[in-house]
């Protein structure tokens, strides 16, 4: 078995002992009395993002954070299901519960998006609408099993989808960008009955607007933390569906790069182009 990190959890407040570890109310990080900081550079203290991540060669993490997989998961494969791809299938699997049959929309198609997109296609759904600015995402979309994509540069999402849907909307749609407007656009293109999750990360203190009266025919918003993941149960379980080969996880994988090329695919991000690129320490 190989470990990997995943989401830092306490394992003792109310909400990890009913099984939601992603939502724990304790994830300050745990150290003995005295113990020397994980990092350093220079004497000074380097932090770690949520007690987990540095680009680095090892890492120094509680074993609440770390998870066991099967020995033949490569590692840039197990680097992706350690967040994007655990939010995106999870926010279909545990968060919004898509049935097989259903009908999907998912707004942006970047990490997280296409993996909603893939989790809804492994979830049975029976129609996935893939919806970006991105032409080159929206054809990664189609291999990851959407049955539409829409080009939202030109066209109005909400009024696509509902004219896909035979002016109905679907039973799921997920943003996962983090806009207000995307935001709005995921509950507005709901038929009755309907749920959206929010699984972009929308600005603090950013306001979302909706109609009152579209409540009333039992439309649902909600959140999602990193998909509702129970992490050492979901991680292998996901990693079980990529070598079954249900779950495309090798279409997220933009390219590799050295560490020292950081700054550089940090830039590429900007363009909205890439999906993931990997740092590869051994390059």
């Amino acid at each position: 078995m190989r470990p990997l990190t995943a989401a830092h959890s306490c394992g003792t407040c109310a909400n990890c002992t009913t099984g939601h570890p992603n939502i724990c109310d304790n994830t300050e990080v745990k150290l003995l009395p005295g113990a020397a900081r994980r990092y350093s550079w220079k004497g000074q203290v380097v932090h770690q993002f949520a007690n987990l991540s540095s680009f680095a060669e090892q890492m120094l993490v509680h074993e609440n954070a770390l998870v066991k997989v099967e020995k033949d998961i490569p590692l840039d494969i197990g680097a992706l299901v350690g967040c994007g791809v655990v939010t995106g299938v999870g926010a279909v699997f545990n968060a919004a519960k898509v049935e097989p049959g259903a009908t999907v929309a998912v707004i942006g198609c970047g990490g997280i998006g296409l993996s909603a997109v893939n989790g809804a296609a492994v979830a049975g759904a029976s129609r996935i609408i893939a919806i970006d600015t991105v032409s080159s995402k929206l054809d990664v979309a189609k291999q990851m099993g959407a049955t539409d994509v829409i080009n939202a540069s030109n066209v109005d999402a909400v009024a696509a989808v509902k004219d896909l849907m035979d002016g109905i909307g679907v039973h799921y749609s997920f943003e996962a960008i983090g806009h207000k407007v995307t935001a709005e656009q995921s509950f507005a293109m709901l038929r009755p009955g309907g749920v959206a999750t929010i699984i972009g990360m929308v600005p603090y203190g950013t306001k979302i607007e909706l109609h009152g009266a579209d409540f009333l025919r039992d439309r649902k918003i909600q959140g999602t933390s990193m998909g509702g993941n129970r992490f050492r149960v979901d991680m292998p379980r996901m990693l079980t569906l990529w070598k079954q080969g249900r779950l495309k996880l090798d279409h997220l994988i933009t390219g590799h790069i050295k560490l020292e090329q950081i700054n550089e695919g940090y830039a590429q991000l900007k363009s909205g182009a890439p999906l993931r690129n990997l740092i590869k320490f051994d390059s």
